[in-house]
């Protein structure tokens, strides 16, 4: 049986935009939205409207701290980015913004892709739901994007490998996103059933800037070398 993908209720399920319908507002004309799984599977969606929704969450969250997230949070902080604006201080308040609409479209896009078997753990999604913590074994960076044609990108995928360092079983889980000039990426891992952090590749760092679980003092965005 669905459950809300926060307070674990079996009642009262609501449709929830996976991107916020204010996003709409940003866009004129015709936009797309494409999602791409792990498995390969993708799709293509065109239109005038982002209304992309799913049925994993409950009324009550829904319309309580979800909305207000969405409102105090999301909107008033990556409106400027998602237009391309320039010169915006990335603080800690404006990290913190960000990371937590981010990790919570990583929850719904998780929900949408494993119904009933989710990858984030309750305790992880009740405590987000509580006071909107993100566990510090969560990694989050943003990057800027360019020269494209749809308004939305979509890619969640599950990955296992045996860690040649250790030789025990690495399984992550990655949602990326792309929000017009912004785009942002989840990460998620666990090493032999322990949640664990893992270093991107060292020219990661040149095109993408860490939000969480830590963000340096004095980002300008975008970056400039």
């Amino acid at each position: 049986m669905r459950e809300c993908a926060f307070c674990f209720t079996t009642k009262n399920l609501t449709k929830e935009h996976i991107i916020s319908n204010w996003v709409n507002g940003l866009f004129v004309g015709e936009n797309t939205v494409n999602f791409r799984d792990s498995r390969g599977r993708a799709w293509e969606k065109g239109g005038g409207k982002i209304d992309w929704q799913a049925r994993v969450v409950c009324r009550t969250c829904n319309n309580g701290w979800m909305s207000t997230i969405e409102s105090q949070l999301a909107k008033p902080v990556l409106t400027p980015l998602i237009r391309g604006d320039v010169g915006i201080p990335i603080t800690l308040e404006v990290a913190r913004a960000i990371a937590v609409f981010a990790f919570k479209t990583a929850v719904i896009v998780d929900h949408v892709q494993r119904p009933g078997n989710p990858w984030f753990p309750r305790e992880l999604r009740s405590a987000f739901r509580e006071d909107q913590s993100i566990s510090d074994a969560i990694q989050i960076w943003i990057c800027g994007v360019y020269g494209r044609r749809r308004a939305i990108d979509f890619h969640g995928g599950y990955f296992s490998g045996v860690l040649a360092s250790s030789g025990n079983l690495y399984q992550s889980y990655v949602c990326t996103v792309a929000i017009g000039h912004l785009a942002f990426q989840v990460h998620s891992g666990k090493q032999s059933g322990i949640r664990k952090q893992i270093a991107p590749l060292p020219t990661y760092d040149e095109s993408a800037v860490s939000i969480w679980p830590w963000v340096h003092d004095g980002t300008i965005w975008p970056r400039s070398e």
